[in-house]
């Protein structure tokens, strides 16, 4: 269910997903985000580049599964989210050290310029007011050289109305394969999300100084669909958008 908004803070974004922390860092981990387990993040990772030896930056990090999966390809990780009940269910003693949570917001990253080879987010850049202001802080704490690799909800095709009218609307929504007695446990996730056109993504990351290396509008396997029928429309209508740029410079 969507609901328009007037006005949204990043203050008011935070605290919608505090609340979700605990319920989605428990269905998560059983099992039940079948989107990004099966769907988002194989895609993501078939066009990462190669990031063994590196230092990277994963914004937006939540529950930590996302950072664990790139930072299992040879990375040393640090992982950001604003939400500290995120970060402190986030750590794994089996991490053996090669990952750090720290609770910042995207808009404010508490790191010098030119600290890292890499960054990443996944699933979070649509949830921000000031998308400027991530951009801007994602160019800032790069090296020369460094990409930035996001995932989304695709804009064209998860609208809360009109296409062309940019602004905030709330969501509720729960995993849909989870079984009844737990979605009457922990009821539905509440979250807020900023809707902007394709251009306005685009030119916004542009307009910060990156220069656009790759897109990747993600489709599931023939094998996943047989497992989950649902993802069939996905293989149809893109429900989420993989983009890729880079801060010019050679030092990488």
């Amino acid at each position: 269910m969507n609901m328009k908004k007037e006005k949204i803070s990043e203050a008011e974004s935070i605290r919608l997903w505090q609340a979700n922390a605990e319920a989605w860092t428990e269905l998560t981990r059983m099992g039940f985000d079948i989107c990004r387990d099966h769907l988002n993040m194989p895609n993501f990772l078939s066009i990462l580049p190669s990031v063994t030896g590196k230092e990277g930056l994963d914004i937006g990090c939540g529950e930590g599964a996302n950072t664990r999966a790139v930072a299992a390809l040879g990375c040393r990780m640090t992982a950001v989210d604003p939400c500290s009940n995120f970060v402190s269910r986030a750590g794994d003693p089996e991490d053996n050290g090669t990952i750090t949570f720290i609770e910042a917001s995207a808009t404010q990253l508490p790191f010098s310029s030119e600290s890292f080879d890499f960054a990443i987010s996944t699933m979070c850049l649509m949830d921000l007011p000031d998308l400027d202001r991530a951009f801007a802080e994602a160019f800032r704490v790069l090296k020369p050289g460094g990409f930035f690799q996001f995932s989304i909800v695709h804009p064209c095709f998860n609208l809360p109305g009109n296409y062309f009218e940019e602004g905030p609307y709330e969501e509720k929504w729960t995993f849909s394969s989870v079984p009844a007695e737990l979605k009457e446990k922990h009821g539905d996730f509440k979250v807020a999300h900023y809707h902007r056109p394709l251009s306005t993504w685009l030119n916004l990351l542009i307009g910060s100084g990156f220069c656009l290396e790759e897109m990747l509008e993600p489709r599931p396997t023939e094998e996943a669909v047989a497992r989950f029928p649902h993802l069939a429309e996905a293989r149809e209508l893109a429900w989420f958008l993989h983009i890729r740029a880079r801060k010019p410079g050679n030092n990488l």
